[in-house]
């Protein structure tokens, strides 16, 4: 993409980015997602390079005007998808049996915490980062907005809501006081 961002329009580099890097980042996203720090450096140089700019630029500024998702927010992204399809019983009994326990389900009185995931206990950091520790925290910290829209949603509507509710959250302009790369790009 570097050879070629002089020589084609954005939109075909946003065509390629589409088709030939998000495959690689989306990928067993949900297995190896917790730890994407290098693939979150080639994915904003990659961002930099579709609107040709320059190497040090603002890029949470560019996922907006491109309707980009980071991949931290892709990966959040997958992990809400299973999420849902754990709640609609999609997944196979394997899942429902190792990641589902509610504290509901262990008592009958009602508590705070009573629709609270239990979350599985591990030994070694390397676990934590496991699907099987790591979503009953997701669903535990999912706001109550998200986890409403599961019963009331179909798939699709449901991901759209999700990508609609992450770009709320990236800037529309840079808010450092007195920023080098904002002052030298005007």
């Amino acid at each position: 993409m570097g050879k070629l961002k002089n020589i084609l329009p954005s939109s075909v580099l946003l065509t390629l980015y589409y088709s030939l890097i998000l495959p690689h980042l989306s990928y067993g996203l949900l297995v190896w997602g917790t730890q994407c720090g290098k693939l979150f450096k080639l994915q904003k140089r990659s961002v930099r390079l579709i609107i040709n700019a320059k190497y040090n630029s603002h890029t949470i500024l560019i996922f907006r005007e491109l309707q980009l998702l980071k991949i931290h927010d892709l990966h959040s992204l997958q992990e809400l998808k299973f999420i849902y399809k754990l709640e609609k019983r999609l997944l196979p009994t394997y899942f429902m049996s190792k990641l589902y326990l509610r504290h509901s389900d262990r008592h009958t009185y009602g508590t705070r915490f009573a629709n609270n995931v239990e979350t599985i206990a591990c030994r070694h950091a390397f676990t934590k980062n496991s699907i099987c520790y790591h979503i009953p925290d997701v669903i535990n910290n999912c706001p109550m907005s998200i986890k409403a829209k599961i019963h009331t949603h179909s798939i699709s509507g449901y991901i759209k809501y999700i990508k609609a509710f992450y770009f709320k959250n990236y800037p529309t302009q840079c808010f450092i006081i007195d920023c080098y790369i904002c002052k030298n790009s005007t």
